[in-house]
């Protein structure tokens, strides 16, 4: 996406079992470290919203891989981040990345074909360009729109980086 800002698509070889929300442990070169999953349990590709650190060993690794290149997936899921379908109203807030396990939410919630709740979604970035799942929820909100309410807000809106930004500007 950006140089601080990297999806991270990873087909497995076997399954992983997984609810939406949970995260992994991924491994390259002994060093291990814990992402969300951002996909759904029904998709084929294990996919991954990563922020770089810097001069963190393990985004370091991340960033120069190339297609075909091996990662270890933990196969043991953890994390206690799962969607209470007892309540009929969802509030779901993150910044940049921490959206990765909402969007494996609401996309388990639409293929299993649930109904009957609404999701408020709101989503802060220093700069706009830091919403890579943008596009989907927007689409996602205008095809479901007693389903899904999306709301992107940026923090800087005087840099010159967010310069065509029109939308909601703010801290989440």
């Amino acid at each position: 996406i950006k140089e601080n800002l990297l999806i991270l698509t990873l087909r497995p070889r076997g399954g992983l079992s997984f609810h939406p929300g949970e995260y992994v442990k991924l491994e390259i070169a002994g060093i291990k470290r814990r992402y969300s999953l951002v996909s759904a349990p029904h998709e084929e590709v294990l996919e991954f919203y990563i922020e770089r650190v810097p001069e963190g060993k393990m985004t370091s690794l991340l960033w120069t891989l190339q297609r075909g290149d091996i990662v270890t997936v933990r196969t043991k899921t953890k994390g206690k981040l799962w969607l209470d379908l007892r309540f009929p109203v969802q509030l779901m807030v993150a910044t940049v990345t921490g959206i990765g396990p909402f969007i494996s939410m609401i996309r388990a919630y639409l293929h299993e074909g649930q109904q009957g709740h609404a999701f408020y979604i709101l989503h802060g970035a220093s700069y706009h360009d830091e919403f890579a799942y943008q596009a989907e929820l927007e689409d996602l909100a205008v095809h479901h729109p007693n389903l899904i309410t999306y709301v992107p807000m940026i923090s800087r809106p005087t840099e010159a980086r967010n310069a065509r930004w029109t939308g909601e500007t703010g801290r989440v």
